[in-house]
């Protein structure tokens, strides 16, 4: 199967659920450098833990991203015992590497998997794998000459399409890293409005359960908007349901009102931390600076 080269318009995908994640075409980076892309296949025995093939995606004095294929399935790869995988078993695992070699930290990136689909006249099924360590702190920053590696299963093609670093320029599609910034402000809004709420009930003291009843509402609420024909939409973070996540936890632990509005004083200081860390994220998300003291 031939690595399909990263080049053309976005293409719709489908909805991820939502827990983010983020994506690219490679296209001229600022400061003129170029994007480009490149095939090597390496044959190696059966059973070898080695890549059947590789494909470099990206190679740029900024980032580097190669595409290796094994004909095994990802759960084998993961194990450390392969096994004996071939082209004909219909097994086989991508894993992306994504090398860092700006003087920056890469704080985003996403590429998009296609696969084709069983019915000719259905069209292929489209997702994005995306890292963004501005939303998700765990999904930590490439940092520089590091190499981040992430086995994205079992896909007929993957693309990569943009990267962001921690001085707000980036690399890939224009239009990608636009819509990965304009992701960055739908979640910071939700996260400004939690905190709102929080802030009311924890001065009115509003028991933890009917809080929690407020927020199970908000969650059925959200949800990551649909893509219009022929465009992209990343995955949105939850926050309304991760908020109604902890405050029945808070809830289960049947403490008496005063250590209940003590935890919850405790989650609107991690939302706060959030809220900020994503206003001073860069490229700046757009029209959504911190609004007049809030959410401080």
């Amino acid at each position: 199967m031939r690595f399909p080269a990263s080049r053309g318009a976005p293409q719709a995908v489908t909805r991820w659920p939502a827990l983010l994640a983020l994506a690219f075409l490679l296209v001229p980076m600022r400061g003129g450098a170029v994007l480009r892309s490149g095939t090597t296949q390496q044959a190696v025995p059966a059973g070898a833990t080695h890549a059947n093939s590789k494909e470099m995606l990206v190679q740029d004095p900024r980032i580097s991203v190669e595409l290796a294929r094994y004909e095994v399935s990802c759960t084998n790869l993961a194990s450390g015992k392969p096994g004996p995988g071939t082209a004909e078993s219909g097994e086989h695992c991508f894993e992306l590497a994504i090398t860092n070699n700006a003087g920056e930290s890469i704080t985003a990136w996403a590429v998009t998997l296609e696969r084709d689909s069983a019915n000719q006249r259905a069209p292929a099924r489209r997702n994005v794998r995306s890292e963004d360590s501005i939303l998700i702190p765990r999904q930590q920053e490439i940092r520089p000459r590091d190499t981040r590696r992430v086995q994205l299963g079992n896909p007929d093609r993957v693309e990569f399409k943009a990267a962001i670093f921690t001085d707000g320029t980036s690399a890939g599609d224009p239009e990608f890293v636009r819509r990965m910034v304009e992701n960055r402000g739908l979640v910071y809004d939700r996260t400004v409005v939690a905190i709102q709420r929080l802030r009311a009930a924890n001065a009115a003291g509003t028991p933890v359960s009917q809080l929690t009843r407020e927020f199970r509402e908000l969650a059925r609420q959200e949800s990551t908007p649909a893509a219009p024909p022929g465009e992209i939409v990343l995955p949105t973070l939850v926050v309304f349901g991760s908020v109604s996540f902890n405050l029945e936890r808070i809830a289960a632990a049947k403490d008496d009102a005063e250590r209940e509005q003590t935890a919850i004083r405790a989650l609107l200081s991690q939302y706060l931390d959030n809220a900020n860390r994503i206003a001073a994220s860069k490229p700046p998300i757009a029209d959504h600076p911190l609004r007049g003291g809030e959410p401080r």
